[in-house]
C-alpha cells in the first residue's frame, strides 16, 4: 500500500478561543477506499498566558463519527525574553478510519485559548 500525507487547503489557522474553528479541509485522492492512519496536530502560542489545550474533530463526507480527540501543549512561550520558548513535537494520533475516494475531510479545533494550529493526515490506499 502507498502512504500519502496532506495538510489540505491551509498551512496554519488561528483558532478562536472556546469556538469550534475549521483548521483545514483535505480532499482524498480519487479511487479508494483509503484508510486514515494518523492525524498530526501542531499547536503554537507565543504567550505564557495562553494554554494550548483542547480537542480536534474530523468531519468526513459519507463517514459517520464521532471522531473527537483531545490535544494540547504543542508549544508555549516559557518566559518574557526573546527566544524563551518551550517546544514539543506535533501531536500524533493513531487512527484506522476507512474513507471513500474524493471525500472531504475537515479538521476542526476547539481550544481554551486562541492558538495557532496546523493539522494533517497520513493515509494509505
Amino acid at each position: 500500500m502507498t502512504s500519502y500525507g496532506d495538510i489540505g487547503d491551509t498551512t496554519q489557522t488561528t483558532v478562536t478561543a472556546g469556538t469550534a474553528t475549521k483548521i483545514t479541509t483535505i480532499t482524498m485522492l480519487p479511487g479508494g477506499p483509503y484508510r486514515i492512519k494518523k492525524l498530526r496536530v501542531a499547536i503554537g502560542s507565543d504567550s505564557d498566558q495562553l494554554i494550548p489545550i483542547g480537542y480536534v474533530e474530523l468531519k468526513i463526507d459519507r463517514v459517520s463519527g464521532p471522531f473527537k480527540f483531545p490535544v494540547g501543549m504543542g508549544q508555549v512561550n516559557a518566559g518574557t525574553a526573546a527566544g524563551e520558548v518551550s517546544w514539543q513535537n506535533a501531536e500524533e494520533i493513531d487512527l484506522d478510519i476507512e474513507v471513500p475516494g474524493n471525500a472531504k475531510v475537515e479538521v476542526w479545533g476547539t481550544f481554551q485559548d486562541a492558538v495557532d494550529v496546523t493539522a494533517g493526515i497520513v493515509y494509505v490506499g
